[in-house]
Formats: C-alpha cells, structure tokens, sequence
C-alpha cells in the first residue's frame, strides 16, 4: 500500500524528507492499495490492488469511476447491467402518468420492472425530464404523515446466478430535495425465483447499506459480495424514511455488475430493453375484424405476444373495449407466446372490436 494525505507536515529535515518521499510514493503507485485513499479530491486516482482496477474520483468527489477497463469481455463488455430499465425509459402499464402509491398496500408496479411501496401516507410517482430530450428520471413526491417509500427490482434468476460468490457494483443517479440518505438492500430469494410479497417475503438479506445524498445529483455506489448462495435471484431496494408534502426524490440510471467497479451506465438500444422489459410484462392494443359472422356465434382472435414471456402470464383487459357488431369479449386460454380472445358475434357482417390487454408474468 502506497497513499499519502498529501498535506507535508512540519518537522526536522529528516522527518520532511521521509514524509516527501511517501508522498512522491503515493504519486508514482497511482495511491496505490486494498481500500480508498482516506483523503480525497475530485480527479484522483487510486489503484485498487484488491479488484486490480484504476479507479479515478468523479466530478463531486462521493465515488470512484472505473478508467481503463478492458472493453472486450471485461467491464465494459456489453450487457453487464443485470438491472432491466434501469434509465427509467419505458413504462408500458402507466405510460409516465403520475400514479398514486398507496400506503400500506401491496407491491405497485411503476415504470417497467420497477416496483414501488410506501407506508403512513400516500405518495406519487411519475416521470421526470427536466428537459424535453434529456434523460428520463423516475421521481417520488411527497406527503404529510408519510413515514417512508420504497422502489426495487426483483432480478431473474437465469439473469444473475453467476454472480453467485462474487463482488458486485450496485450504482444509481440519485437526489431529494430533503432527504440525506436512502438505504440499499440486496436479498436473494429463498428459493427460485420466489420472493414472496410485501407483507410476507420469502427472501434473505444480503447485504446492506445507506448513500448519503443531496438536492444536487450524484452518482453513489457501492460493493456487495453476494455470497455462494445467491442462485435463486436477486432483489435490490432503495427505502427511505418520511418523505414528506412537496418534497421529491429522484432516481436514474440504476446499475448492477459483476466486479468491483463502478463502470459508466450502460445505456442499451431501446428496442433491446424494451424486449427485456415484455418478458415480464406487456400492455397492447388489438383490433380484430372479420366480414362475415353468425349472429351469436363466437370467433377466436389468438394474439402472439411480443416476446416469449417469463411464465404463463395473467391477463386482463386494461380500459373499455369498443365493440361494432359484437360483444362480450373474453380472454381465453394462452400461455407464454399467445393470448386467445374470443368475441361474440352480435348480426352478421362486418364484425370489429378493439381492446387494449395487459399481460403479467412479473416475479
């Protein structure tokens, strides 16, 4: 280990020149050891002998941003944000409407594969985007008597088993308005894919952890050995105590990877995240039409989902379906890659209908 505080104490020559030679040390190991420097500024650089990274202290000097990672299967290869939307960009079931969480219900589902929970007082979600084209946040708001909120991510199992053993990176872009600190925890669920609910969970804590945030953005992070039995899918939530009338907390840009490094965003096509996010959960509108029916007979409108979905789904009709010359449309069997309709034939002729369906296969 090779650091210095770089402050030059004084002293006799002797004792200046050794203090002078342990900072050039400092210098020429790139502060060099198996933890942090203890002083820090923005810029600096330290190489973690226990990751072997380079390590450089970013903008607002509360992290460590990985330089020189290998591109090729290392870091920053591509696909290692094991957390799905984590840019908070698609929102399937709400299309970024504000939502209301309500306290002391069970799990809401907000933005895709994003949940949200909060207890004493209702608060509400929605996107944030300061500016048109910018990047697309997710933020919380507020209310009296409200003791705390909750937002996490359940981590399929086939997508994080390898990380079993293994130091990982949990990172996130987060501010509030009034709040000091949000906690993380990381569990893994007792069995496959099985986390139970909010009121009875069926998981084990893993590790855990507080970032102490601002009104001003940062990007936080921190390092999580998962332990050898960390198989059976992951979970990772933010919590909070009392958010309160009119003040926010916001949150972007959520990643975690195997290593020890914080690594830039992976920022991924929309198309690709998109796909992911249907594997959980998909909202669609149908039109079906034929030209010629039975009055009373009933005619099946079998509708191929997006992607193969994680599990046979459940299924409901999202809003008012809109009939002409039919009635009575029913979801009927499906499974993962097909939803059947049926629709009613209400005279013969032209018969049309149109629906929007939502599919829920989520963990």
């Amino acid at each position: 280990m090779s650091q210095h505080d770089y402050d030059v104490a004084n002293g006799s020559g002797s004792s200046v020149r050794a203090d002078l030679n342990a900072l050039a040390g400092a210098i020429q190991s790139q502060n060099s050891g198996t933890s942090a420097p203890a002083a820090t500024v923005a810029g600096q650089v330290w190489y973690d002998t226990t990751n072997d990274a380079m390590k450089q202290r970013n903008s607002a000097n509360t992290g460590w941003v990985a330089q020189a990672e290998a591109i090729a299967g290392g870091h920053l290869a591509g696909h290692r944000n094991r957390i799905i939307n984590g840019a908070m960009r698609i929102s399937q079931r709400n299309a970024f409407a504000s939502q209301t969480i309500t306290a002391g219900a069970a799990l809401a589902y907000t933005v895709d594969r994003w949940y949200a929970y909060c207890t004493g007082a209702n608060v509400t979600g929605a996107k944030y985007q300061p500016v048109s084209l910018a990047p697309t946040y997710y933020r919380f708001t507020g209310a009296a008597s409200n003791t705390g909120v909750g937002f996490g991510q359940r981590i399929e199992q086939v997508n994080c088993y390898d990380m079993a053993g293994e130091i990982c990176t949990l990172s996130a872009k987060i501010s509030s308005s009034a709040l000091t600190s949000i906690t993380w925890t990381v569990y893994r669920a007792n069995t496959v894919d099985a986390f139970g609910t909010l009121a009875s969970p069926t998981r084990t804590q893993i590790a855990t952890g507080t970032f102490s945030i601002t009104s001003t953005e940062a990007t936080y992070s921190a390092q999580i050995n998962t332990g050898a039995t960390a198989q059976t899918g992951l979970e990772i939530v933010f919590t909070t105590g009392a958010l309160l009338a009119s003040q926010t907390l916001t949150i972007r840009d959520v990643q975690f990877e195997l290593g020890g490094v914080a690594t830039p965003f992976e920022h991924r096509m929309f198309n690709d995240e998109l796909a992911m996010c249907q594997r959980y959960a998909v909202q669609e509108l149908v039109f079906s039409q034929v030209y010629q029916g039975n009055t009373g007979a009933q005619y099946l409108v079998p509708t191929t989902l997006p992607v193969p979905m994680r599990a046979t789904p459940t299924a409901s009709i999202v809003g008012a379906v809109t009939y002409s010359n039919s009635s009575n449309l029913v979801l009927g069997p499906f499974n993962n890659r097909v939803i059947h309709n049926v629709v009613t034939v209400a005279a013969a002729g032209q018969v049309n209908a149109s629906w929007t369906y939502l599919a829920s296969a989520e963990l």
